[in-house]
């Protein structure tokens, strides 16, 4: 993502920004129309590059996964395209347990509440938190 100091600069007295600069720009921000929140409907496993029906990427929304009555695997990958400073908030929908595991590059996943399974109720809540571009996931579930 382009920091506003770089972003400041593209729109400058007597500058003449190209495309790609304004594309830089308006992909920087959220539209009014979109939600920062997300659904996930899936009885099979997902990643943390699954996107919305919508197209939206996960990073930087509330993400409602509905696994129904089938236990899935959330699997967090560690590639090329995993953005820096990921971070999502999550509550389940379905009945049967989300468990996180590790996928592809070797992702470090940290439990910090002893657990990497969402087994509780509708409404469980979690959060998945990567500083940087470390390779180390946090993990935080609040089980109902």
């Amino acid at each position: 993502m382009t920091t506003k100091t770089d972003l400041k600069s593209f729109f400058e007295t007597g500058d003449k920004p190209t495309q790609g600069q304004f594309y830089e720009w308006m992909d920087s921000y959220w539209h009014k129309d979109e939600s920062p929140q997300i659904k996930i409907n899936s009885t099979a496993e997902i990643t943390n590059q699954t996107k919305a029906t919508n197209g939206y990427t996960q990073n930087g929304k509330n993400v409602l996964i509905d696994n129904g009555s089938a236990a899935i695997n959330y699997k967090i990958n560690l590639t090329s395209d995993t953005e820096e400073n990921f971070l999502i908030t999550g509550i389940k929908l379905g009945t049967a347990a989300i468990t996180f595991t590790v996928g592809s590059g070797s992702p470090v996943l940290t439990k910090v509440d002893n657990t990497l399974a969402v087994n509780g109720t509708k409404g469980s809540r979690f959060m998945i938190s990567r500083v940087g571009n470390t390779n180390e996931f946090l993990i935080f579930i609040n089980n109902l």
